[in-house]
């Protein structure tokens, strides 16, 4: 069987889920690929697929509740992550221990050095945000910004580690003898599920700003913004006056018809007023 998101109307609230059974007439399974990670993936096709009613998980609206679950998810995506990083740091730490170049173990050299403790700092700081993020869920599901951050440093420590670990163990690390290319390709991996990196980053972003930005589509503000706020706020207003007259452009934009878009530039500071006052930028 599959879990299935489906939308049974327009909006967040509009999102359910059913489960798919393999047999189902209308399902299809098309041709399975691989992923760098040799895990196989494949598409999915719906041809007027009929869901009977048991089978229907949660019907419009359950979207936001069954989503809270996929913190928890998280956790163990940032885990993973780290557990390939501490296995191929511990590898190439006993690597450059027992071998020897130029008469002395390469621990000894003050540049292998440096990447051991950077890569130290890494992992114990993920630790700490992971161990965190999972003992502050005894309330419930885990905090949506703490797994967040947790699974951002998580997914970048076992990577770079991974990377670190190959680069100090040389073409025997780029090798199948060891599973240090292994963990390489599996951390690359889990940086990409459970959200791409950029999207986790907005979501804090918004979090630590305690607002959302302006949606162009709703034209709606998040938390943070009220009413009186945004009409004292000239970008906003602006924008909410450019798009109630029609304009799609936003605040400072200048379009007519057979012309490019323009937008007024801000005023060059700091350079302009030193070379207007004669006075010289110094290095």
């Amino acid at each position: 069987q599959y879990l299935v998101y489906v939308r049974y109307g327009p909006g967040v609230g509009g999102i359910g889920s059913v489960m798919i059974r393999r047999g189902a007439k209308g399902f299809t399974v098309a041709k399975p690929s691989k992923f760098m990670s040799d895990n196989e993936w494949a598409p999915l096709y719906f041809d007027n697929v009929y869901v009977p009613p048991e089978d229907v998980l949660l019907p419009a609206g359950g979207f936001k509740k069954q989503i809270s679950g996929f913190n928890a998810e998280r956790i163990g995506n940032a885990s993973r992550s780290l557990a390939y990083g501490r296995y191929c740091y511990n590898l190439a730490r006993e690597y450059v221990m027992t071998r020897k170049q130029f008469g002395r173990p390469l621990c000894e050299f003050q540049g292998l050095q440096w990447k051991f403790a950077e890569m130290k700092v890494q992992l114990d700081a993920a630790q700490l945000l992971l161990y965190r993020a999972a003992t502050n869920a005894d309330r419930g599901f885990p905090a949506a910004d703490e797994t967040t951050i947790a699974k951002l440093f998580c997914n970048k420590a076992g990577f770079d580690i991974c990377n670190e670990s190959m680069q100090c163990m040389g073409g025997l690390g780029y090798t199948r003898e060891t599973l240090v290319e292994y963990c390489f390709r599996r951390s690359r991996g889990w940086m990409i599920r459970s959200a791409r990196r950029k999207r986790p980053d907005e979501g804090i972003g918004n979090k630590v700003a305690g607002i959302c930005c302006v949606r162009a589509d709703r034209g709606s503000m998040g938390p943070g913004i009220s009413e009186q706020a945004a009409e004292n706020d000239p970008a906003i207003s602006g924008w909410r006056s450019n798009r109630h007259s029609g304009s799609r452009h936003g605040p400072g934009a200048q379009r007519s018809a057979g012309t490019k878009r323009r937008y007024r530039q801000p005023p060059r500071r700091g350079w302009d007023d030193r070379r207007n006052a004669g006075g010289a930028l110094s290095r």
